[in-house]
Protein backbone atom coordinates (compact mmCIF):
# COMPACT_ATOMS: atom_id res chain seq x y z
CA UNK A 1 0.00 0.00 0.00
CA UNK A 2 1.47 3.37 -1.05
CA UNK A 3 0.25 6.94 -0.11
CA UNK A 4 2.02 9.32 -2.38
CA UNK A 5 1.26 12.94 -1.92
CA UNK A 6 1.10 15.28 -4.60
CA UNK A 7 1.91 19.29 -4.32
CA UNK A 8 -0.49 22.15 -4.97
CA UNK A 9 0.70 24.78 -6.70
CA UNK A 10 0.93 28.15 -5.79
CA UNK A 11 -0.53 30.80 -8.18
CA UNK A 12 -0.33 34.26 -7.88
CA UNK A 13 0.89 35.69 -4.26
CA UNK A 14 -1.20 34.58 -1.49
CA UNK A 15 -0.99 36.30 1.98
CA UNK A 16 -2.14 34.78 5.19
CA UNK A 17 -4.31 35.96 7.72
CA UNK A 18 -7.00 35.00 9.86
CA UNK A 19 -10.33 35.78 9.74
CA UNK A 20 -12.34 36.81 12.75
CA UNK A 21 -14.56 33.85 13.89
CA UNK A 22 -14.27 30.19 12.00
CA UNK A 23 -13.50 30.33 8.41
CA UNK A 24 -16.41 28.62 6.36
CA UNK A 25 -14.53 25.88 4.28
CA UNK A 26 -16.83 24.89 1.50
CA UNK A 27 -16.53 22.56 -2.34
CA UNK A 28 -17.72 24.19 -5.18
CA UNK A 29 -18.99 22.11 -8.02
CA UNK A 30 -18.73 24.97 -10.46
CA UNK A 31 -21.49 24.02 -13.10
CA UNK A 32 -23.17 21.13 -10.76
CA UNK A 33 -21.71 18.51 -13.55
CA UNK A 34 -18.04 18.98 -13.00
CA UNK A 35 -17.29 20.02 -16.68
CA UNK A 36 -15.66 23.62 -15.51
CA UNK A 37 -13.50 21.45 -12.64
CA UNK A 38 -14.21 22.27 -8.85
CA UNK A 39 -12.60 24.06 -5.99
CA UNK A 40 -12.62 23.90 -2.02
CA UNK A 41 -12.90 27.22 -1.34
CA UNK A 42 -13.43 29.15 1.86
CA UNK A 43 -15.08 32.41 3.47
CA UNK A 44 -15.28 35.24 0.74
CA UNK A 45 -13.09 33.87 -1.66
CA UNK A 46 -15.70 33.61 -4.42
CA UNK A 47 -14.08 32.63 -7.35
CA UNK A 48 -10.33 31.57 -5.68
CA UNK A 49 -9.66 28.91 -3.52
CA UNK A 50 -7.98 24.98 -4.08
CA UNK A 51 -8.98 23.64 -7.49
CA UNK A 52 -9.40 20.16 -8.71
CA UNK A 53 -9.28 18.64 -12.05
CA UNK A 54 -10.40 15.22 -11.78
CA UNK A 55 -11.95 12.44 -13.76
CA UNK A 56 -14.46 13.34 -16.86
CA UNK A 57 -18.11 13.65 -15.33
CA UNK A 58 -16.74 13.70 -11.89
CA UNK A 59 -17.57 16.45 -8.99
CA UNK A 60 -16.63 17.24 -5.83
CA UNK A 61 -19.51 16.41 -3.28
CA UNK A 62 -19.07 17.27 1.01
CA UNK A 63 -16.00 18.46 2.55
CA UNK A 64 -15.99 17.65 6.74
CA UNK A 65 -12.47 18.23 9.02
CA UNK A 66 -9.87 15.38 9.20
CA UNK A 67 -7.21 14.31 11.47
CA UNK A 68 -4.30 16.28 12.02
CA UNK A 69 -4.03 20.25 12.00
CA UNK A 70 -7.28 22.22 11.85
CA UNK A 71 -6.22 22.92 8.04
CA UNK A 72 -6.89 19.58 7.49
CA UNK A 73 -10.39 18.02 5.54
CA UNK A 74 -11.92 15.09 4.01
CA UNK A 75 -13.25 15.54 0.56
CA UNK A 76 -15.68 13.27 -1.39
CA UNK A 77 -16.51 13.19 -5.32
CA UNK A 78 -18.76 11.23 -7.43
CA UNK A 79 -20.33 11.37 -10.55
CA UNK A 80 -22.41 14.10 -12.21
CA UNK A 81 -24.71 11.23 -14.10
CA UNK A 82 -24.55 7.12 -14.32
CA UNK A 83 -21.12 6.03 -14.89
CA UNK A 84 -22.39 3.15 -17.35
CA UNK A 85 -22.59 0.36 -15.43
CA UNK A 86 -19.64 0.25 -13.01
CA UNK A 87 -19.03 0.99 -9.55
CA UNK A 88 -15.58 2.77 -8.32
CA UNK A 89 -16.09 5.39 -9.53
CA UNK A 90 -16.32 7.70 -6.51
CA UNK A 91 -13.83 8.82 -4.12
CA UNK A 92 -12.63 9.93 -0.75
CA UNK A 93 -9.72 12.78 -0.89
CA UNK A 94 -7.53 14.24 2.09
CA UNK A 95 -6.82 18.09 1.44
CA UNK A 96 -4.01 19.06 4.10
CA UNK A 97 -2.41 22.39 5.03
CA UNK A 98 -4.77 24.10 3.38
CA UNK A 99 -3.37 27.21 5.87
CA UNK A 100 0.37 26.42 4.16
CA UNK A 101 1.06 24.66 1.28
CA UNK A 102 -1.42 22.55 0.50
CA UNK A 103 -0.68 18.76 -0.55
CA UNK A 104 -3.43 15.94 -1.64
CA UNK A 105 -3.96 12.12 -1.46
CA UNK A 106 -6.40 9.79 -2.22
CA UNK A 107 -7.30 7.81 1.01
CA UNK A 108 -10.39 5.67 -0.82
CA UNK A 109 -11.58 4.70 -4.24
CA UNK A 110 -12.60 1.42 -6.17
CA UNK A 111 -14.46 -0.84 -4.46
CA UNK A 112 -18.44 -0.44 -4.16
CA UNK A 113 -17.86 3.37 -3.91
CA UNK A 114 -19.82 5.09 -6.62
CA UNK A 115 -20.92 8.34 -5.58
CA UNK A 116 -20.53 9.28 -1.99
CA UNK A 117 -21.89 12.57 -0.97
CA UNK A 118 -22.15 13.21 3.18
CA UNK A 119 -19.15 12.36 5.01
CA UNK A 120 -17.99 12.80 8.59
CA UNK A 121 -14.47 11.53 10.11
CA UNK A 122 -14.54 9.42 12.67
CA UNK A 123 -11.64 10.09 14.79
CA UNK A 124 -12.01 6.88 17.65
CA UNK A 125 -12.33 4.69 14.56
CA UNK A 126 -9.78 6.63 12.16
CA UNK A 127 -12.54 6.21 9.81
CA UNK A 128 -14.33 8.28 6.79
CA UNK A 129 -18.03 7.80 7.33
CA UNK A 130 -19.42 8.13 3.89
CA UNK A 131 -23.16 7.54 2.56
CA UNK A 132 -23.62 6.53 -1.21
CA UNK A 133 -26.34 8.20 -2.32
CA UNK A 134 -29.22 6.77 -5.02
CA UNK A 135 -29.59 7.63 -8.29
CA UNK A 136 -32.26 6.41 -11.18
CA UNK A 137 -30.93 4.03 -13.58
CA UNK A 138 -27.86 3.18 -11.35
CA UNK A 139 -25.50 0.26 -12.17
CA UNK A 140 -26.53 -2.87 -10.71
CA UNK A 141 -23.17 -3.64 -9.35
CA UNK A 142 -23.49 -0.99 -6.82
CA UNK A 143 -24.44 -1.76 -3.22
CA UNK A 144 -25.34 2.06 -2.16
CA UNK A 145 -25.78 2.87 1.67
CA UNK A 146 -23.51 3.76 4.59
CA UNK A 147 -19.79 2.72 4.12
CA UNK A 148 -17.28 2.96 7.05
CA UNK A 149 -13.91 4.04 5.31
CA UNK A 150 -10.37 3.44 6.84
CA UNK A 151 -8.60 6.51 6.68
CA UNK A 152 -5.37 4.52 6.75
CA UNK A 153 -5.63 1.56 4.86
CA UNK A 154 -8.83 2.41 1.96
CA UNK A 155 -10.90 -0.15 3.14
CA UNK A 156 -14.52 -0.01 2.77
CA UNK A 157 -16.71 -1.87 5.13
CA UNK A 158 -20.73 -1.78 4.29
CA UNK A 159 -22.53 -0.43 7.22
CA UNK A 160 -26.20 -0.13 5.83
CA UNK A 161 -27.22 -0.80 2.63
CA UNK A 162 -30.38 1.02 1.10
CA UNK A 163 -33.37 -0.84 0.52
CA UNK A 164 -34.91 -1.26 -2.93
CA UNK A 165 -38.34 -0.37 -4.03
CA UNK A 166 -40.75 -3.12 -5.11
CA UNK A 167 -41.60 -2.83 -9.07
CA UNK A 168 -45.03 -1.54 -9.49
CA UNK A 169 -47.39 1.64 -8.78
CA UNK A 170 -47.23 2.42 -5.25
CA UNK A 171 -44.24 0.74 -4.14
CA UNK A 172 -44.83 -0.65 -0.73
CA UNK A 173 -42.75 -2.20 1.32
CA UNK A 174 -43.10 -5.43 2.23
CA UNK A 175 -43.37 -4.86 6.39
CA UNK A 176 -45.35 -1.73 5.27
CA UNK A 177 -42.71 0.22 7.05
CA UNK A 178 -40.56 3.27 5.76
CA UNK A 179 -36.80 2.12 4.72
CA UNK A 180 -33.52 3.63 4.40
CA UNK A 181 -33.07 4.97 0.67
CA UNK A 182 -31.66 7.59 -1.50
CA UNK A 183 -29.14 9.17 1.51
CA UNK A 184 -27.52 12.53 1.09
CA UNK A 185 -25.77 14.01 4.52
CA UNK A 186 -25.34 12.88 7.78
CA UNK A 187 -24.20 14.70 10.92
CA UNK A 188 -23.22 13.79 14.90
CA UNK A 189 -25.49 13.52 17.61
CA UNK A 190 -26.16 16.99 19.00
CA UNK A 191 -26.00 14.66 22.42
CA UNK A 192 -22.44 13.91 21.79
CA UNK A 193 -23.21 10.61 22.56
CA UNK A 194 -20.91 9.22 19.84
CA UNK A 195 -24.02 8.45 17.08
CA UNK A 196 -25.27 9.73 13.87
CA UNK A 197 -28.17 10.71 12.40
CA UNK A 198 -28.47 10.43 8.56
CA UNK A 199 -30.81 11.60 5.82
CA UNK A 200 -32.81 9.29 3.82
CA UNK A 201 -34.32 11.90 1.22
CA UNK A 202 -36.82 9.20 -0.42
CA UNK A 203 -36.69 6.33 2.32
CA UNK A 204 -40.15 7.18 3.88
CA UNK A 205 -43.58 5.15 3.33
CA UNK A 206 -45.47 4.97 -0.62
CA UNK A 207 -48.76 5.82 0.50
CA UNK A 208 -49.89 6.18 -3.58
CA UNK A 209 -49.49 6.69 -7.22
CA UNK A 210 -46.22 8.34 -8.38
CA UNK A 211 -46.22 12.15 -8.21
CA UNK A 212 -43.10 13.49 -10.30
CA UNK A 213 -40.03 14.07 -9.75
CA UNK A 214 -39.08 13.76 -6.68
CA UNK A 215 -42.15 11.50 -5.91
CA UNK A 216 -44.04 13.49 -3.70
CA UNK A 217 -46.06 10.90 -2.04
CA UNK A 218 -42.41 9.67 -0.38
CA UNK A 219 -42.06 10.82 2.50
CA UNK A 220 -37.99 11.75 4.16
CA UNK A 221 -36.71 10.23 6.81
CA UNK A 222 -33.73 10.44 9.45
CA UNK A 223 -32.41 7.27 10.98
CA UNK A 224 -30.22 7.39 14.06
CA UNK A 225 -27.07 4.93 13.51
CA UNK A 226 -25.07 3.43 16.50
CA UNK A 227 -21.53 2.81 15.07
CA UNK A 228 -19.22 0.18 16.86
CA UNK A 229 -15.44 1.44 17.39
CA UNK A 230 -13.85 0.41 14.44
CA UNK A 231 -16.46 1.75 12.16
CA UNK A 232 -17.17 -1.83 10.65
CA UNK A 233 -20.38 -2.19 12.19
CA UNK A 234 -24.02 -0.15 12.39
CA UNK A 235 -27.11 -0.19 13.93
CA UNK A 236 -29.76 2.22 12.33
CA UNK A 237 -33.19 2.87 14.00
CA UNK A 238 -35.64 4.93 12.41
CA UNK A 239 -36.10 7.82 14.37
CA UNK A 240 -38.21 10.77 12.39
CA UNK A 241 -40.92 10.40 9.51
CA UNK A 242 -42.12 13.30 7.82
CA UNK A 243 -45.60 11.73 7.18
CA UNK A 244 -46.05 10.94 10.82
CA UNK A 245 -48.94 12.95 12.10
CA UNK A 246 -46.69 14.77 14.76
CA UNK A 247 -44.44 16.54 12.08
CA UNK A 248 -44.95 19.80 10.48
CA UNK A 249 -47.49 19.54 8.17
CA UNK A 250 -46.75 20.83 4.10
CA UNK A 251 -49.10 23.25 2.63
CA UNK A 252 -49.05 21.36 -0.80
CA UNK A 253 -52.62 20.45 -1.54
CA UNK A 254 -51.48 17.18 -2.98
CA UNK A 255 -49.13 16.36 -0.45
CA UNK A 256 -50.18 17.87 3.25
CA UNK A 257 -49.70 14.55 4.60
CA UNK A 258 -45.77 14.52 4.37
CA UNK A 259 -42.64 16.98 3.39
CA UNK A 260 -40.16 15.30 1.11
CA UNK A 261 -36.81 15.84 -0.71
CA UNK A 262 -35.03 16.31 2.69
CA UNK A 263 -31.31 16.65 1.60
CA UNK A 264 -29.11 18.53 4.10
CA UNK A 265 -28.49 17.67 7.84
CA UNK A 266 -26.82 19.49 10.63
CA UNK A 267 -27.21 19.40 14.59
CA UNK A 268 -26.56 21.92 16.98
CA UNK A 269 -26.10 20.32 20.79
CA UNK A 270 -26.53 23.92 22.53
CA UNK A 271 -30.07 23.53 22.19
CA UNK A 272 -30.61 19.52 21.25
CA UNK A 273 -31.80 20.36 17.49
CA UNK A 274 -31.50 19.15 14.05
CA UNK A 275 -31.88 21.32 11.27
CA UNK A 276 -32.41 19.74 7.83
CA UNK A 277 -32.96 21.48 4.10
CA UNK A 278 -36.15 20.64 1.87
CA UNK A 279 -34.77 20.90 -1.79
CA UNK A 280 -38.39 20.55 -3.43
CA UNK A 281 -40.30 23.25 -0.86
CA UNK A 282 -36.97 25.44 -0.37
CA UNK A 283 -37.21 25.84 3.39
CA UNK A 284 -34.91 25.10 6.44
CA UNK A 285 -36.67 23.27 9.43
CA UNK A 286 -35.67 22.49 13.48
CA UNK A 287 -36.41 19.31 14.74
CA UNK A 288 -35.85 19.19 18.55
CA UNK A 289 -35.17 15.70 20.24
CA UNK A 290 -35.55 14.54 23.61
CA UNK A 291 -32.59 13.41 25.95
CA UNK A 292 -32.44 9.98 24.56
CA UNK A 293 -32.33 11.07 20.98
CA UNK A 294 -36.31 10.73 19.69
CA UNK A 295 -38.05 13.25 18.22
CA UNK A 296 -40.14 15.74 19.74
CA UNK A 297 -41.60 18.91 17.54
CA UNK A 298 -40.29 20.40 14.42
CA UNK A 299 -40.47 24.18 13.02
CA UNK A 300 -40.04 26.06 10.14
CA UNK A 301 -37.22 28.11 10.42
CA UNK A 302 -36.79 30.11 7.08
CA UNK A 303 -39.49 29.12 3.77
CA UNK A 304 -39.38 30.55 0.66
CA UNK A 305 -35.68 29.49 -0.70
CA UNK A 306 -34.54 28.60 -3.91
CA UNK A 307 -33.37 25.00 -3.80
CA UNK A 308 -31.58 24.90 -0.27
CA UNK A 309 -29.66 21.50 -0.23
CA UNK A 310 -26.12 21.78 2.23
CA UNK A 311 -26.55 22.78 5.64
CA UNK A 312 -23.55 23.31 8.74
CA UNK A 313 -24.44 24.93 12.33
CA UNK A 314 -21.76 27.43 12.68
CA UNK A 315 -20.91 27.15 16.84
CA UNK A 316 -18.79 29.99 16.63
CA UNK A 317 -21.79 32.38 15.36
CA UNK A 318 -24.52 30.27 16.54
CA UNK A 319 -25.84 30.55 12.84
CA UNK A 320 -26.39 28.28 10.05
CA UNK A 321 -24.64 28.19 6.38
CA UNK A 322 -26.23 26.55 3.94
CA UNK A 323 -26.09 26.25 0.20
CA UNK A 324 -29.27 27.78 -2.03
CA UNK A 325 -28.69 26.14 -5.41
CA UNK A 326 -31.61 27.35 -7.03
CA UNK A 327 -29.47 30.79 -6.65
CA UNK A 328 -26.24 29.56 -6.71
CA UNK A 329 -24.75 31.13 -3.34
CA UNK A 330 -23.80 30.23 -0.28
CA UNK A 331 -25.95 31.71 2.63
CA UNK A 332 -25.84 32.64 6.63
CA UNK A 333 -28.85 33.05 8.72
CA UNK A 334 -29.92 33.20 12.36
CA UNK A 335 -31.65 29.77 14.22
CA UNK A 336 -34.97 31.68 14.20
CA UNK A 337 -34.63 33.07 10.63
CA UNK A 338 -33.54 36.25 10.99
CA UNK A 339 -30.71 37.90 9.45
CA UNK A 340 -30.47 36.45 6.16
CA UNK A 341 -27.00 37.28 4.11
CA UNK A 342 -24.81 35.86 1.60
CA UNK A 343 -21.57 34.72 1.90
CA UNK A 344 -20.64 34.02 -1.68
CA UNK A 345 -22.23 33.86 -5.29
CA UNK A 346 -21.94 32.10 -8.39
CA UNK A 347 -21.05 28.85 -6.23
CA UNK A 348 -22.51 25.03 -6.85
CA UNK A 349 -21.76 24.47 -3.24
CA UNK A 350 -22.19 20.53 -2.02
CA UNK A 351 -20.04 20.89 1.31
CA UNK A 352 -19.62 23.23 4.24
CA UNK A 353 -17.68 22.70 6.88
CA UNK A 354 -15.53 24.93 9.44
CA UNK A 355 -12.42 25.51 11.18
CA UNK A 356 -10.40 28.19 13.71
CA UNK A 357 -7.29 27.53 11.77
CA UNK A 358 -5.76 30.49 9.46
CA UNK A 359 -6.71 29.95 6.02
CA UNK A 360 -5.04 31.41 2.77
CA UNK A 361 -6.45 34.68 2.02
CA UNK A 362 -5.43 35.43 -2.11
CA UNK A 363 -5.81 38.57 -3.60
CA UNK A 364 -8.74 38.75 -5.94
CA UNK A 365 -6.03 37.48 -9.03
CA UNK A 366 -4.74 34.62 -7.08
CA UNK A 367 -6.13 31.01 -6.67
CA UNK A 368 -4.37 27.57 -5.20
CA UNK A 369 -4.37 25.64 -7.78
CA UNK A 370 -4.07 21.65 -8.02
CA UNK A 371 -2.08 20.32 -11.11
CA UNK A 372 -3.92 17.36 -12.79
CA UNK A 373 -4.67 15.86 -9.09
CA UNK A 374 -1.95 13.45 -9.05
CA UNK A 375 -1.95 11.55 -6.02
CA UNK A 376 -1.87 7.93 -6.67
CA UNK A 377 -4.88 5.67 -5.51
CA UNK A 378 -4.39 3.28 -2.45
CA UNK A 379 -3.56 -0.29 -3.25
CA UNK A 380 -5.10 -3.00 -1.53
Amino acid sequence: MRNVMCMLALVGAASTAALAGDTVVYTDARTGNGTLGGYVKYSGSNGTGVAFTYGAGNRLADIKRGPGGVANFVVSEGPASNPGGSSGTGHIYALNNLDAVATSATVSTGGQMWNPIGIRYNAAANSVLSLDNISAGSPPTVVRGLYGVNYSTGTQTLLQQERVAIAGVSNPTPEGRAWHEGGTYLTESPLGNGEYYVMATTGGRFVGPYLGTPNRNVSSTIWKVSINGTATAATFTETIDTAAASFTRSSDALTNFNYTDFRGLTANAGNNTLYTTSTFYGLIMAIQLDGAGNFVNSSIVLSGLNAPEAIEYDASTNTLVFAELGTRSLRRVNLDGSGLTTIDTDVFVRGITFTPGIIPAPSAASALALAGLAAMRRRR
